[in-house]
This record gives C-alpha cells, structure tokens and sequence, in this order.
C-alpha cells in the first residue's frame, strides 16, 4: 500500500511539472510576441562642436574692496578663541551659587582634578 502511495505522489509531482513546464512555455512564447520590436540604432554621425549651444556668458568680476577701513563685522555676543563664562540656568541661581560655594570649601578646582596618565612602567 505504501509503495502505491508513493508512485501515486511521484506520478502527480511528475504531472505537476510537466504542466508547469507547459505553461511556461506557452506564456514565454506569448510574452516574446507581444514584446515590441527594437528600435533600430541609428547611424547618424554626432552633431559637429560648431553646432551645439554655445556656453553662457562668465560671471562679472566681483566689485572692487573699498578702501580705508576694514568692514566691521558683526558682533556675535561670544568669542570663537576664548571660552565663555560659566552661567546659571535661568531659574537655578540659587542652586549655582550653592554649588559654587561647595566647590570653594572642598578646594576643588572647577571641573575637578586634572588628569594624569598612569606611568608607563607600573
């Protein structure tokens, strides 16, 4: 009974790819058909240099320095090469200068203690 089973199974598998191998091949015909034709390349030569658009015009020259004076620039509010000043967050003034006050009892520089690099041969 088992080895029926087991013909019967192949058989339908057997079945089942012809019939797939049918349809592929019938769609595959079909999709080729209905595919339009390629264009043909055309044999033309490129355009000459002389007929293409010439390049827009250069940019005008930038309008001479004044002279004198050097334009002042804008004040930033901060220094770009200098660190600014530590300052409260608005609304914590009174727990900064707590902080501050605990930072001098401790003699702790601000920022806490600098680093040292452990020795090479320890």
């Amino acid at each position: 009974a088992a080895a029926n089973a087991a013909a019967a199974a192949k058989a339908a598998s057997d079945h089942a790819l012809a019939q797939h191998r049918r349809n592929r091949m019938k769609n595959g015909a079909a999709a080729a058909m209905s595919r339009p034709a390629p264009r043909p390349v055309s044999r033309q030569p490129l355009q000459p240099a002389a007929a293409l658009p010439s390049p827009p015009p250069p940019f005008p020259a930038p309008p001479p320095a004044p002279q004198g004076n050097p334009p002042v620039q804008p004040s930033l509010g901060y220094s770009l090469s200098q660190p600014s000043e530590e300052t409260p967050m608005p609304g914590r003034e009174k727990e900064y200068e707590a902080f501050k006050a605990a930072q001098a009892a401790s003699g702790q520089a601000p920022g806490g203690p600098a680093y040292a690099p452990p020795p090479i041969d320890a």
